[in-house]
Order: C-alpha cells, then structure tokens, then sequence
C-alpha cells in the first residue's frame, strides 16, 4: 500500500485454432431405423456438434436417417383376343404381382399388372337409308346411292359390329297435273261439296314418302241464278204489265211461259196486257251451259168502277210512267191536267193514254197538278172526277 512490489503475476493466454469438419453418415431401414436407441419409421436428418476438451467445436455431424416404405404402382393392359406382357401371350384376363426390392433388400413397389382380355365375335349389322333428294349420316350429306362401312368399338378398341348403311336416294322430279270440274250448282270431290269455284291441291308421293306429282284441280262453279222482276204484281185488267229478266251471269233466254202473251221468246224483256191473273215464268241459259227458271205472279183486278192513282213516277223506268185511269167499259172519256196556276197543260178524250208528265214539249216540274176528267160508261153511267196527283221523279 506504500506502493512496494509484492507479487509478480504471469498469465499464459493459449488459444486453440480448431477447423471443425462435417460428417455426414446415413442410416436406411425397410421399415424403421433405431438410431441412438431411438426407433425411426420416417425419414429425417439428425444433427449433432463433437466439442474438443476446451469446449471448441471440432465435428458436426449429419446423420440422414432413410426409412424405404413400400408403394403400389397398377397398370392395365388389355386385348381383344389375347394380350402381350413381357413377351408373354395371354388369352384370358388376369392379375400379376411382382416386387420391386431396394439393393438393401426392402420392398419398394408393389407392382399389379392387371391382363383385361376381350372375346367377342363381332355382328353384322345392315341399315336402309333413304332419302328423297339427300341423306345426312354422322354429318355428310350424300346427294347419291352409296354403300357406307363402319365399325363399332367397345371400349377396350375391340371389333363389335361391322355396320353397311346402304343409302338410297330417289332424285324424282316432281311433275304437276291439272284437272279441271265443272258443275252448274255444286261439285263433290274427294268428299267435300263444293258450292263455290275452288282451286283444290294435293300431292302424290312415292312408296318412298318422295313428291312425285302436284295435283292442282280447278272447279269452277257456274251458279247461275235467273230473276225476274214486274213492274207490279197488282194490276188493273187490260193494264199494260213490263217483266224483266236479269243474273249476274252472262246469259240467253230460251223461253216465256205462258206462250200465247210473247210472240217474241228470247227477249230479255216482255211487256203485256193484263187479262188475267197468270204465273209469268222465263227460262234462261247461260254461256257456261246451265240453265235457271224464275217465275212470278200477276194478279189482275176487274174494276167496274174508276180508279185513279195519286202517284206517279215519269222517269222512263218503265213502271208507273203515266198518270192515267183505269176502269172496263169505257165508251166516251175526257181527261185534262192543270198545273198550280190553272194552266192545262195536257189533255186526252183516249181512255187508253195517260200523261207522260211533259207539257208545251217539256218536262213539267215536280210537284202537286190537278186533273179532271169525264167518263161514260156502256150502260150510259157518266162518272166525273176532280183531284190532286203528285208527280215525282
């Protein structure tokens, strides 16, 4: 403490340089490894550090611990008639086995060879195509007659069926026919009545389903329907009576019944005294070739008194187109007309006229006139007459 030396102290300071090295070792077991008694069934890898006296690591080692565990491994071979494995001819299916064994001895691979063999006996199998115009099979269309060979596999690739698809094609041309009826009222074809010109088609076909003819049937319906109309069906006797044949059709009339009243028996038209009452009949043809009656009934009055209408109708229609009187045993007569400013504008002493509605060589106006007229009957019975007559066109 006086600062006197006391002790003198030497340290040695040794230092070890030491490389560590590596080893690496491998264990390997068909099924376990026991390491260290320790038992391995999966593959690991160890570490372990080998130190010097000092402490100073010298050795690491890696010890790679293999434990070989077997694996299946199946194939399949197969064959339509026989099948070749190993250069081994097999005819019926089986199953082979082998083992696959490490240079240690362990099972590696299971090998399973399964032999699947096919014995069939293929069938021939024929089918009918046909078409009209064209056949399409596995999507070709064939536009002629051919033969088509396929072959049916099973799934193993084996033969099962030899197909033959015999295609037929017809190529008809269609051709089209007309026919042509004809009937006056009605026509039944195939069943239906027809009253009304009709075009009926139809096709014909082959024993194949193919078109072979169009069928194409005109019926013509010629419905001709004859009328007849009087200018009245009330008339006075000894009147004058028009009767008028008329049809939507062309047409000819052939006869007038009854024929003692029409000299004339193809007119179109009759005009005649009525003396009776009678049943006007007309028949008439036309152009097609058929032929109608039309018929009507004019009652015919004896009046022995007059009658004088207050209408009539001077629009050459040819009814009612004269103002006259009608009566039986008219021996003397005077018949005038005024207009509304007592004008005369016609007169007559012939019973068997009438006014035609013209005055001073024109048509009168229409309107309201005034007649006036004397008779003398056969028994000498003078009948006078005053009124009022509407003309209208």
């Amino acid at each position: 403490m006086y600062g006197c030396d006391s002790v003198y102290t030497i340290t040695t300071i040794d230092i070890q340089k030491i490389t560590a090295v590596s080893v690496t070792a491998e264990i390997s077991g068909c099924a376990s490894v026991v390491f260290n008694g320790i038992t391995y069934i999966s593959d690991t890898t160890l570490l372990d550090t080998v130190r010097t006296t000092r402490g100073c690591d010298s050795i690491y080692n890696i010890t790679s611990i293999r434990v070989v565990k077997p694996v299946t491994q199946s194939i399949t071979i197969t064959g339509c008639g026989n099948a070749m494995f190993n250069n081994v001819s097999y005819d019926s299916s089986t199953v082979l086995t082998d083992t696959v064994r490490t240079v240690a001895g362990c099972d590696s691979i299971y090998k399973v060879t399964n032999i699947i063999v096919q014995h069939i006996t293929p069938v021939a199998q024929t089918n009918e195509l046909f078409g009209c115009s064209t056949v399409v099979l596995h999507g070709i269309t064939y536009t002629s007659s051919t033969v088509i060979m396929d072959t049916l596999h099973t799934t193993l690739g084996c033969d099962s069926v030899y197909v033959m698809n015999k295609i037929t094609i017809a190529n008809i041309t269609p051709v089209t026919q007309t026919n042509t009826l004809f009937d006056c009222k009605q026509v039944v074809f195939n069943g239906t009545t027809y009253t009304n010109s009709s075009i009926v088609r139809d096709t014909l076909r082959s024993t194949g389903g193919c078109d072979s003819v169009y069928i194409v049937t005109n019926i013509n319906i010629d419905n001709f329907k004859l009328t007849l109309s009087p200018s009245t069906t009330q008339a006075v006797k000894g009147a004058s009576v028009t009767v008028q044949s008329n049809a939507a059709n062309a047409y000819q009339v052939t006869s007038w019944t009854p024929a003692y009243l029409f000299t004339n028996q193809t007119a179109l038209s009759q005009t005649f005294k009525a003396d009776s009452t009678q049943t006007i009949k007309v028949t008439a043809q036309s152009t097609a070739g058929c032929a109608d009656t039309a018929s009507v009934v004019i009652n015919v009055k004896n009046l022995d008194i007059f009658f004088v209408p207050n209408t009539f109708t001077p629009n050459g229609d040819g009814k009612n187109d004269y103002f006259k009187a009608y009566a039986n045993g008219v021996t003397k007569f005077d018949l005038k007309i005024f207009n509304q400013y007592g004008e005369l504008i016609y007169s007559t002493s012939d019973f068997n006229s009438g006014w035609d509605g013209t005055g001073k060589g024109k048509q009168q106006p229409v309107g309201v006139y005034i007649y006036a007229l004397r008779a003398t009957l056969q028994d000498n019975t003078v009948i006078e007459r005053k009124g009022s007559i509407n003309l209208v066109r």
